[in-house]
Protein backbone atom coordinates (compact mmCIF):
# COMPACT_ATOMS: atom_id res chain seq x y z
CA UNK A 1 0.00 0.00 0.00
CA UNK A 2 0.99 3.56 -1.00
CA UNK A 3 2.33 5.31 2.34
CA UNK A 4 1.39 9.06 2.24
CA UNK A 5 2.51 11.86 4.76
CA UNK A 6 0.29 13.10 7.24
CA UNK A 7 1.70 16.60 6.86
CA UNK A 8 0.79 19.35 9.79
CA UNK A 9 -0.24 16.40 11.57
CA UNK A 10 3.17 14.57 12.58
CA UNK A 11 6.12 15.24 10.38
CA UNK A 12 8.65 13.02 10.32
CA UNK A 13 12.50 13.92 10.33
CA UNK A 14 12.80 14.26 6.44
CA UNK A 15 15.37 11.13 4.96
CA UNK A 16 19.38 12.48 4.02
CA UNK A 17 19.46 11.53 0.20
CA UNK A 18 23.21 11.92 0.21
CA UNK A 19 24.20 12.15 -3.51
CA UNK A 20 24.54 15.67 -5.03
CA UNK A 21 22.39 15.14 -8.17
CA UNK A 22 19.31 14.40 -6.41
CA UNK A 23 19.30 15.83 -3.59
CA UNK A 24 15.52 15.65 -2.47
CA UNK A 25 14.11 18.56 -0.91
CA UNK A 26 10.03 19.46 -0.07
CA UNK A 27 8.16 20.38 -3.28
CA UNK A 28 6.96 23.77 -3.15
CA UNK A 29 3.09 24.96 -4.05
CA UNK A 30 4.17 26.14 -7.37
CA UNK A 31 5.72 22.70 -8.22
CA UNK A 32 2.26 21.29 -7.72
CA UNK A 33 -0.21 23.72 -9.02
CA UNK A 34 1.30 21.72 -12.93
CA UNK A 35 -1.17 18.81 -11.25
CA UNK A 36 -3.65 20.67 -9.72
CA UNK A 37 -7.20 19.15 -10.74
CA UNK A 38 -10.76 21.05 -10.08
CA UNK A 39 -14.14 20.26 -8.40
CA UNK A 40 -16.66 21.72 -6.53
CA UNK A 41 -17.88 21.48 -2.92
CA UNK A 42 -20.92 19.83 -2.38
CA UNK A 43 -22.05 22.10 1.08
CA UNK A 44 -21.16 24.14 3.21
CA UNK A 45 -17.93 22.92 5.12
CA UNK A 46 -14.82 23.98 7.22
CA UNK A 47 -11.59 24.46 5.78
CA UNK A 48 -8.93 22.91 7.90
CA UNK A 49 -5.18 23.57 8.53
CA UNK A 50 -3.92 20.49 8.23
CA UNK A 51 -5.66 16.81 7.19
CA UNK A 52 -7.48 16.54 10.44
CA UNK A 53 -11.02 17.67 11.90
CA UNK A 54 -9.11 18.80 15.16
CA UNK A 55 -7.16 20.96 12.78
CA UNK A 56 -8.11 24.74 13.33
CA UNK A 57 -10.44 25.65 10.91
CA UNK A 58 -8.70 28.54 8.24
CA UNK A 59 -12.24 28.91 6.67
CA UNK A 60 -14.96 27.30 4.88
CA UNK A 61 -16.18 26.34 1.60
CA UNK A 62 -20.07 26.80 0.39
CA UNK A 63 -22.10 25.03 -1.59
CA UNK A 64 -20.97 24.49 -5.18
CA UNK A 65 -17.66 26.57 -4.98
CA UNK A 66 -14.87 25.83 -7.32
CA UNK A 67 -12.14 23.75 -5.65
CA UNK A 68 -8.46 23.66 -7.19
CA UNK A 69 -6.74 20.46 -5.31
CA UNK A 70 -3.41 20.48 -5.49
CA UNK A 71 -2.42 17.06 -4.11
CA UNK A 72 -4.09 14.75 -2.04
CA UNK A 73 -3.36 13.14 1.71
CA UNK A 74 -4.41 10.53 4.36
CA UNK A 75 -5.54 12.06 7.33
CA UNK A 76 -8.64 11.29 10.18
CA UNK A 77 -11.35 9.62 8.86
CA UNK A 78 -14.73 11.84 7.79
CA UNK A 79 -17.76 10.41 7.02
CA UNK A 80 -19.49 12.88 5.20
CA UNK A 81 -22.13 13.57 1.85
CA UNK A 82 -20.00 11.99 -0.17
CA UNK A 83 -19.54 8.82 2.09
CA UNK A 84 -16.72 7.96 4.47
CA UNK A 85 -12.83 8.62 3.69
CA UNK A 86 -9.86 9.33 5.10
CA UNK A 87 -8.76 10.95 1.49
CA UNK A 88 -8.49 15.20 2.43
CA UNK A 89 -7.62 17.79 -0.56
CA UNK A 90 -5.01 20.06 0.02
CA UNK A 91 -5.46 23.40 -1.84
CA UNK A 92 -3.45 26.24 -1.79
CA UNK A 93 -2.35 27.90 1.27
CA UNK A 94 -2.03 25.03 3.35
CA UNK A 95 -5.59 24.66 3.51
CA UNK A 96 -7.32 21.13 3.62
CA UNK A 97 -10.95 19.46 2.79
CA UNK A 98 -12.41 16.15 3.33
CA UNK A 99 -12.56 14.47 0.05
CA UNK A 100 -16.05 13.87 1.58
CA UNK A 101 -17.17 17.12 0.52
CA UNK A 102 -15.84 17.51 -3.08
CA UNK A 103 -17.41 16.22 -6.12
CA UNK A 104 -17.25 16.84 -9.59
CA UNK A 105 -13.32 16.07 -9.90
CA UNK A 106 -12.22 16.76 -12.89
CA UNK A 107 -9.41 14.25 -12.96
CA UNK A 108 -7.41 12.41 -10.05
CA UNK A 109 -5.35 14.38 -8.19
CA UNK A 110 -1.84 12.94 -7.15
CA UNK A 111 -0.28 12.02 -3.81
CA UNK A 112 1.71 15.08 -2.16
CA UNK A 113 4.13 13.00 -1.81
CA UNK A 114 4.49 11.92 -5.46
CA UNK A 115 4.85 14.80 -7.52
CA UNK A 116 5.83 13.22 -10.75
CA UNK A 117 9.21 14.85 -12.12
CA UNK A 118 10.56 13.44 -16.06
CA UNK A 119 14.29 12.12 -16.19
CA UNK A 120 15.46 9.33 -18.62
CA UNK A 121 17.26 6.01 -17.86
CA UNK A 122 20.72 6.25 -18.78
CA UNK A 123 21.58 2.51 -19.83
CA UNK A 124 19.63 -0.63 -18.86
CA UNK A 125 18.52 -1.69 -15.66
CA UNK A 126 16.64 -3.32 -13.15
CA UNK A 127 13.77 -2.24 -11.82
CA UNK A 128 13.11 -3.59 -8.40
CA UNK A 129 10.00 -3.99 -5.88
CA UNK A 130 11.68 -1.79 -3.28
CA UNK A 131 14.90 0.12 -3.23
CA UNK A 132 17.39 -2.66 -2.93
CA UNK A 133 19.48 -4.92 -4.91
CA UNK A 134 18.39 -7.59 -3.48
CA UNK A 135 14.79 -7.10 -3.79
CA UNK A 136 12.96 -8.77 -6.84
CA UNK A 137 13.27 -7.59 -10.35
CA UNK A 138 9.46 -6.56 -11.31
CA UNK A 139 10.77 -5.12 -14.99
CA UNK A 140 13.51 -3.15 -16.81
CA UNK A 141 14.46 0.36 -17.96
CA UNK A 142 16.16 1.03 -21.56
CA UNK A 143 18.56 3.00 -21.96
CA UNK A 144 17.11 6.57 -23.10
CA UNK A 145 13.53 5.33 -21.82
CA UNK A 146 11.67 8.24 -20.18
CA UNK A 147 10.63 7.59 -16.54
CA UNK A 148 8.30 9.54 -14.50
CA UNK A 149 9.79 10.26 -10.46
CA UNK A 150 7.46 10.16 -8.01
CA UNK A 151 9.44 10.37 -5.13
CA UNK A 152 13.03 9.34 -3.66
CA UNK A 153 14.23 7.36 -0.63
CA UNK A 154 16.90 5.76 0.82
CA UNK A 155 18.04 2.29 0.02
CA UNK A 156 21.19 0.23 -0.81
CA UNK A 157 24.64 1.55 -1.82
CA UNK A 158 24.88 1.50 -5.35
CA UNK A 159 27.83 2.55 -7.84
CA UNK A 160 26.43 3.18 -11.19
CA UNK A 161 26.83 4.35 -14.37
CA UNK A 162 25.45 8.24 -12.17
CA UNK A 163 28.25 7.65 -9.82
CA UNK A 164 28.02 5.80 -6.29
CA UNK A 165 24.20 6.94 -4.45
CA UNK A 166 21.81 5.79 -1.96
CA UNK A 167 19.21 7.11 -3.23
CA UNK A 168 16.49 5.04 -5.20
CA UNK A 169 13.78 7.19 -7.26
CA UNK A 170 10.02 5.37 -6.85
CA UNK A 171 8.79 5.10 -10.56
CA UNK A 172 5.26 3.56 -9.78
CA UNK A 173 3.55 1.74 -6.92
CA UNK A 174 6.46 -1.06 -6.11
CA UNK A 175 8.33 -0.12 -9.00
CA UNK A 176 12.02 1.56 -7.46
CA UNK A 177 14.85 1.77 -9.55
CA UNK A 178 18.95 3.38 -8.64
CA UNK A 179 19.38 7.13 -9.07
CA UNK A 180 22.56 6.26 -10.68
CA UNK A 181 21.08 4.83 -13.71
CA UNK A 182 18.94 7.91 -14.25
CA UNK A 183 19.99 11.06 -15.98
CA UNK A 184 18.19 14.38 -17.50
CA UNK A 185 16.17 14.41 -14.20
CA UNK A 186 13.80 17.99 -14.96
CA UNK A 187 13.13 19.23 -11.35
CA UNK A 188 14.20 18.04 -8.11
CA UNK A 189 12.13 15.43 -6.98
CA UNK A 190 10.28 14.90 -3.39
CA UNK A 191 11.03 12.67 -0.60
CA UNK A 192 8.83 10.01 0.03
CA UNK A 193 6.50 11.01 2.65
CA UNK A 194 7.84 14.55 2.80
CA UNK A 195 5.45 17.59 3.29
CA UNK A 196 4.96 19.98 1.21
CA UNK A 197 5.83 23.30 2.22
CA UNK A 198 3.62 26.15 1.08
CA UNK A 199 3.70 29.26 1.75
CA UNK A 200 0.50 31.61 1.63
CA UNK A 201 0.76 34.98 -0.27
CA UNK A 202 -1.33 37.12 1.06
CA UNK A 203 -1.21 40.78 -1.02
CA UNK A 204 -0.29 43.95 0.58
CA UNK A 205 -2.73 45.17 2.88
CA UNK A 206 -2.94 49.36 2.19
CA UNK A 207 -2.72 51.77 4.50
CA UNK A 208 -5.86 53.75 5.20
CA UNK A 209 -6.70 57.36 3.88
CA UNK A 210 -4.54 59.84 5.46
CA UNK A 211 -6.41 61.87 7.83
CA UNK A 212 -9.02 60.47 9.67
CA UNK A 213 -9.29 59.89 13.20
CA UNK A 214 -6.98 57.78 15.31
CA UNK A 215 -10.53 55.36 16.24
CA UNK A 216 -11.47 55.25 12.06
CA UNK A 217 -7.74 54.77 11.17
CA UNK A 218 -8.01 51.75 14.00
CA UNK A 219 -11.44 50.26 12.43
CA UNK A 220 -10.55 50.15 8.74
CA UNK A 221 -6.76 48.58 9.89
CA UNK A 222 -8.43 45.69 11.98
CA UNK A 223 -11.00 44.94 9.53
CA UNK A 224 -9.44 45.68 5.69
CA UNK A 225 -6.95 42.74 5.82
CA UNK A 226 -10.08 40.24 6.72
CA UNK A 227 -12.12 41.80 3.90
CA UNK A 228 -9.45 41.15 1.81
CA UNK A 229 -8.89 37.66 2.62
CA UNK A 230 -12.86 37.50 2.09
CA UNK A 231 -12.82 39.33 -1.22
CA UNK A 232 -10.49 36.14 -2.64
CA UNK A 233 -12.59 33.60 -0.79
CA UNK A 234 -16.29 34.94 -1.58
CA UNK A 235 -15.83 36.96 -4.12
CA UNK A 236 -17.67 39.89 -1.77
CA UNK A 237 -15.82 43.00 -2.25
CA UNK A 238 -13.39 44.57 0.64
CA UNK A 239 -14.78 47.77 0.02
CA UNK A 240 -18.44 46.87 0.56
CA UNK A 241 -17.53 44.46 3.76
CA UNK A 242 -15.96 47.31 5.44
CA UNK A 243 -18.39 49.60 4.68
CA UNK A 244 -21.22 47.63 5.94
CA UNK A 245 -19.36 46.83 8.87
CA UNK A 246 -18.05 50.73 9.37
CA UNK A 247 -22.14 51.38 8.92
CA UNK A 248 -23.63 48.70 10.88
CA UNK A 249 -21.71 48.50 14.10
CA UNK A 250 -21.11 52.69 14.05
CA UNK A 251 -17.07 52.32 14.03
CA UNK A 252 -17.38 49.11 16.42
CA UNK A 253 -18.67 51.49 19.17
CA UNK A 254 -21.97 49.23 19.68
CA UNK A 255 -22.58 46.87 22.73
CA UNK A 256 -22.91 43.97 19.99
CA UNK A 257 -19.50 44.41 18.13
CA UNK A 258 -17.37 45.16 21.55
CA UNK A 259 -18.84 42.17 23.05
CA UNK A 260 -19.90 39.72 20.41
CA UNK A 261 -17.00 40.47 18.24
CA UNK A 262 -20.34 41.03 15.76
CA UNK A 263 -20.05 43.62 12.88
CA UNK A 264 -22.88 43.28 10.99
CA UNK A 265 -25.75 42.74 13.33
CA UNK A 266 -25.98 39.27 12.64
CA UNK A 267 -28.54 37.05 14.25
CA UNK A 268 -29.26 33.47 15.64
CA UNK A 269 -31.45 31.86 13.89
CA UNK A 270 -34.22 30.09 16.08
CA UNK A 271 -31.23 31.14 18.90
CA UNK A 272 -28.66 28.47 17.29
CA UNK A 273 -25.33 29.59 16.45
CA UNK A 274 -24.38 28.74 13.01
CA UNK A 275 -21.72 29.23 10.04
CA UNK A 276 -18.64 30.67 12.44
CA UNK A 277 -20.87 32.00 15.43
CA UNK A 278 -19.37 30.09 18.58
CA UNK A 279 -22.44 31.12 20.42
CA UNK A 280 -25.64 33.24 20.86
CA UNK A 281 -26.54 36.43 23.59
CA UNK A 282 -29.27 38.24 23.70
CA UNK A 283 -29.32 41.84 23.04
CA UNK A 284 -31.66 44.44 23.54
CA UNK A 285 -32.29 46.45 20.13
CA UNK A 286 -35.17 47.77 17.77
CA UNK A 287 -37.20 45.62 15.19
CA UNK A 288 -39.53 47.57 12.38
CA UNK A 289 -42.46 46.79 10.56
CA UNK A 290 -45.62 48.79 9.11
CA UNK A 291 -46.44 50.51 12.01
CA UNK A 292 -43.06 51.86 13.32
CA UNK A 293 -40.12 50.79 15.05
CA UNK A 294 -40.08 49.28 18.97
CA UNK A 295 -38.08 47.87 21.48
CA UNK A 296 -37.20 44.19 21.08
CA UNK A 297 -34.92 41.53 22.70
CA UNK A 298 -33.21 39.66 19.91
CA UNK A 299 -30.56 36.41 20.07
CA UNK A 300 -27.69 37.70 17.78
CA UNK A 301 -24.32 35.62 17.33
CA UNK A 302 -21.10 35.55 19.19
CA UNK A 303 -17.97 35.19 17.07
CA UNK A 304 -14.38 34.22 18.74
CA UNK A 305 -12.48 37.24 16.44
CA UNK A 306 -13.36 40.00 13.79
CA UNK A 307 -11.91 37.24 11.25
CA UNK A 308 -15.04 35.10 11.88
CA UNK A 309 -17.69 37.57 12.17
CA UNK A 310 -16.35 39.17 8.82
CA UNK A 311 -16.21 35.70 7.36
CA UNK A 312 -19.83 34.80 8.53
CA UNK A 313 -20.75 37.74 6.70
CA UNK A 314 -19.04 36.90 3.39
CA UNK A 315 -20.38 33.15 3.88
CA UNK A 316 -24.18 33.80 4.01
CA UNK A 317 -24.04 36.59 1.01
CA UNK A 318 -22.03 33.78 -1.24
CA UNK A 319 -24.30 30.75 -0.33
CA UNK A 320 -28.29 33.18 -0.34
CA UNK A 321 -29.51 32.62 -3.45
CA UNK A 322 -31.15 36.22 -3.30
CA UNK A 323 -27.85 37.46 -3.91
CA UNK A 324 -26.49 35.73 -6.12
CA UNK A 325 -27.18 38.77 -9.03
CA UNK A 326 -24.71 40.62 -7.02
CA UNK A 327 -21.90 38.46 -7.77
CA UNK A 328 -21.65 39.54 -10.97
CA UNK A 329 -20.57 42.50 -10.26
CA UNK A 330 -17.57 41.32 -7.50
CA UNK A 331 -15.53 43.81 -9.81
CA UNK A 332 -18.01 46.63 -9.19
CA UNK A 333 -18.25 47.44 -5.68
CA UNK A 334 -21.00 49.95 -6.11
CA UNK A 335 -23.19 47.78 -8.46
CA UNK A 336 -22.64 44.66 -5.98
CA UNK A 337 -23.66 47.16 -3.07
CA UNK A 338 -26.79 47.96 -5.04
CA UNK A 339 -27.68 44.54 -5.73
CA UNK A 340 -27.67 43.28 -2.22
CA UNK A 341 -29.81 46.19 -1.15
CA UNK A 342 -32.44 45.20 -4.04
CA UNK A 343 -31.91 42.25 -2.75
CA UNK A 344 -33.49 42.67 0.82
CA UNK A 345 -30.21 43.42 2.59
CA UNK A 346 -31.69 46.35 4.33
CA UNK A 347 -34.96 48.05 3.91
CA UNK A 348 -33.68 51.56 4.27
CA UNK A 349 -33.89 53.49 0.92
CA UNK A 350 -31.20 55.14 1.26
CA UNK A 351 -28.95 52.16 2.07
CA UNK A 352 -27.12 52.23 -1.27
CA UNK A 353 -25.86 55.69 -1.13
CA UNK A 354 -25.16 55.88 2.57
CA UNK A 355 -22.41 52.33 1.33
CA UNK A 356 -21.29 54.12 -1.82
CA UNK A 357 -20.75 57.20 0.14
CA UNK A 358 -18.65 55.52 3.12
CA UNK A 359 -16.58 54.02 0.54
CA UNK A 360 -15.86 56.98 -1.55
CA UNK A 361 -15.49 59.41 1.72
CA UNK A 362 -12.55 56.91 3.09
CA UNK A 363 -11.16 55.55 0.00
CA UNK A 364 -12.12 51.82 0.51
CA UNK A 365 -11.64 50.82 -3.01
CA UNK A 366 -8.25 50.66 -2.28
CA UNK A 367 -8.43 47.53 -0.46
CA UNK A 368 -10.23 45.55 -3.62
CA UNK A 369 -7.52 43.90 -4.75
Amino acid sequence: MRRIALALLAVAPLLTLGAAPAAAADVSVSDVTTYAVGGTARQWVNVRSGPSITAPSVGSLSGGQAVSILCQEVGTNVNGPGGATTLWDRMSGGRYVSHSYVKDVVGEPVKCDEIPVTATARQWVNVRSGPSTTAPSVGNLSAAQVVQILCQEVGTNVAGPGGTTTVWDRIGEGRYVSHSYVTNVMSTPTTCNSPIVVAPVAPVVPAPKAGLTAEQTAFITMVAAPAMHNFREYKVPASVIMAQAILESGWGRGDIPRTANNYFGMKCPLGKATGTAIGCRIFPTKECDSTGCHPAMESFKVYASTLDSLRDHSLTLSSMKRYANAFQYSTNPNQFAAEVHKAGYATDPNYTSLLTGIMTKYDLYRYDN
